[in-house]
């Protein structure tokens, strides 16, 4: 046999044997039906309804097993004092699906559960009504995503021992406070949120808080009380953030833009402030590259109140004040800050125990040569 014949025979053994492994060509008989699984199967969710998740006399719907829940619609808790939702149960997620939730004289979204998501639409409560989100003690490891929230009273309130809560690239809207926080050692992580016409303070967080890449407009006083744009507790950072003052939530804007407990860093904001004080810190605080600019004569433009802080790489307006205020403080460092219009540049009633850097302006100019030089024009 001929290596051409013997090609062809093996060519074709291979074609017989591949036609003897495969399937009939004839299709079955009777209609062609999918094999895909059903959305349900993929991802099971639960339409919020009195069939699925009835509500009892204080709530119009209640989430008591671990799930994914969705709101086919806008809905309103009835008249009486009836919240819209509860969610009782660990291991939620929660799509709003674009719509809203309002509530005439209750909260719109009580929590108690631990692992608890929101997501993806708004909460909006009328005048005279409560909190628009309300975390009750024991919840834990809650997160607010995509969210529209405005209440008269506070947008996020939590009681005290309430585990983390997360909020990002949300909007909250009026209200005395957007948070509000009760115990100081939960840690709210604030990411991408406009806070926007709060009466009383945007932000008011407790320990280990964080907030990064926020927009802080037209938060007033209250008409005199004393506000604050940010409040965090012990060992929080702000970060990325802009704090715009205005004049249509209150009278003036609040007291103080960013007042902060101990161990705090501030970073890279921009403050726009008609209180008496920027930023006001305790002891242990790191600011830097921040640009803060006062608008009330005689403001303060960084405020540390105790000691032992790095003031650095600034740059401070303070008409008529103060740019930096040191108080009776100790063991402070401040180098390199660009300030400016101030009466007084650095002032303190203990300046010889922190460490200043020299003063470089057109009346020193030998002092502009060190790296350390604080610039005052």
């Amino acid at each position: 046999m001929t290596a051409n014949a013997k090609s062809l025979a093996i060519a074709s053994l291979i074609l017989l044997s591949g036609l003897s492994f495969a399937g009939p060509l004839t299709p079955p008989a009777g209609p062609i039906s999918s094999t895909s699984k059903p959305l349900s199967e993929v991802e099971p969710r639960t339409a919020l309804s009195q069939a699925s998740t009835p509500g009892d006399v204080a709530n119009q719907f209640k989430i008591t097993q671990p799930g994914s829940y969705y709101l086919a619609g806008d809905m309103t808790a009835s008249p009486g004092g009836n919240a819209c939702i509860l969610i009782t149960a660990n291991d939620v997620t929660l799509d709003l699906n674009g719509f809203t939730v309002r509530a005439p004289s209750a909260e719109g979204i009580r929590i108690g559960g631990d692992r608890v998501t929101i997501r993806n639409g708004s909460v909006a409560l009328p005048a005279g009504s409560a909190d628009a989100i309300y975390l009750l003690t024991g919840a834990d490891d809650i997160e607010l995503l995509s969210m529209k929230i405005s209440a008269p009273s506070n947008c996020v309130r939590a009681q005290a021992g309430v585990g983390p809560i997360t909020i990002r690239q949300s909007s909250l809207i009026g209200g005395q406070f957007g948070v509000s926080i009760s115990g100081s050692d939960t840690a709210v992580t604030v990411v991408s949120v406009e806070c926007r016409g709060q009466s009383n303070s945007a932000l008011g967080l407790g320990n280990a808080a964080v907030v990064d890449g926020c927009n802080i407009r037209n938060v007033g006083n209250n008409g005199g009380i004393l506000g604050y744009a940010v409040y965090v507790g012990v060992g929080s950072t702000v970060r990325n953030t802009s704090i715009l003052d205005g004049v249509s939530a209150g009278s003036v804007g609040p007291d103080r833009a960013i007042w902060t407990a101990s161990g705090v860093t501030i970073e890279d904001c921009t403050i726009f402030s008609r209180g008496t004080s920027g930023i006001r810190v305790n002891d242990f605080a790191v600011i830097r590259r921040n640009r803060v600019t006062m608008q009330n004569s005689g403001a303060t433009g960084i405020y540390c109140f105790t000691g032992d802080c790095l003031i650095s790489d600034n740059s401070v307006s303070a008409p008529s004040g103060t740019a930096v205020f040191l108080n009776a403080g100790t063991g402070s460092t401040v180098i390199r800050n660009h300030l400016i219009n101030a009466t007084t540049a650095i002032s303190g009633t203990n300046l010889p125990s922190n460490i200043i850097g020299p003063t470089a302006s057109n009346g020193n100019p030998t002092a502009n040569t060190n790296p350390h030089a604080n610039f005052v024009n």
